[in-house]
């Protein structure tokens, strides 16, 4: 019965760490990311975040080609909305973003998003 309560327990606080560790430092991942590609760009949209302590938005993608995403922005995109240019045309791309807080610590990757150009 002790070892069963005490399981439960652990159980509860890893599971408490998770949630509370997310939400203590304030650096939640950009969710519901959108795309939406043409001949040689593509639109990336997401759920705003709203927070007071939010700087604003790094965009990543990443084609077939590349060994990691590459960040293609060059200064903080504060909309929820972005049109990345200069894509190569019959390609498959995936973007994901990252929210950068006033701590100067970004969030992890959202979720990818996909599409191929034109």
């Amino acid at each position: 019965m002790i070892a069963r309560t005490i399981a439960a327990v652990l159980v509860c606080l890893m599971l408490a760490g998770t949630v509370i560790g997310e939400s203590e430092t304030g650096h939640l991942r950009p969710k519901s990311v959108n795309v939406a590609c043409a001949q040689d760009s593509a639109q990336v949209s997401w759920e705003e975040i709203m927070d007071v302590n939010l700087t604003g938005y790094d965009i990543y993608q990443k084609a077939p080609s590349d060994p990691d995403y590459v960040k293609v922005n060059q200064g903080l995109v504060t909309a929820a909305q972005y049109i990345v240019v200069g894509l190569a045309s019959a390609t498959f791309y995936e973007f994901a973003v990252t929210a950068v807080y006033n701590d100067g610590i970004a969030s992890g990757l959202s979720n990818p998003a996909s599409c191929t150009t034109g």
